[in-house]
This record gives structure tokens, C-alpha cells and sequence, in this order.
């Protein structure tokens, strides 16, 4: 589903979060939160992934607003 860029791109996009929070990653909870906020047009073929497999996966887990609030907190800063 993705190729190597993107990969690479997601590994530093969530390495700057850590770096930022200090604090270990919620990969399913970032990830839900990174494409809330960025471009569908972006990332095409991940919006269809994502919407299934962030759905099944945050049904079981939902993200916590301490969590969402460092997300914003982050996304604001860059």
C-alpha cells in the first residue's frame, strides 16, 4: 500500500511527533489523526486503506483526547 518514499515519510513525520512529545507513539491514533488533517489528494489510495483499517482498529481503541491534544498541540507548531 505504500511505497518506500512514503514510508520513509511517515517514519520522520512520527519520529518529529516523538521528538516533540517525548513520549512514545500510538502509531493507529497518530496515523487517524495525521490524515484527518492533511490532503486525501495526497495520499489517494492510503484514504481508502485507512478508512478501513483505522475504523476496525479505533473501534477497539479509541484515541484519547490527552492524545488528540498532543497531536493538535504538534500540528500546530510545525
Amino acid at each position: 500500500m505504500f511505497n518506500n518514499d512514503q514510508i520513509r515519510f511517515l517514519g520522520n513525520v512520527i519520529e518529529q511527533f516523538q521528538m516533540y512529545t517525548g513520549n512514545s507513539v500510538n502509531y493507529v491514533s497518530f496515523l487517524h489523526n495525521y490524515f484527518e488533517e492533511v490532503s486525501s489528494e495526497g495520499w489517494p489510495r492510503m484514504m481508502k486503506f485507512s478508512n478501513f483499517y483505522l475504523f476496525t482498529s479505533l473501534n477497539s481503541q479509541k484515541p484519547s483526547n490527552v492524545q488528540k491534544k498532543k497531536f493538535d498541540e504538534w500540528w500546530r507548531a510545525q
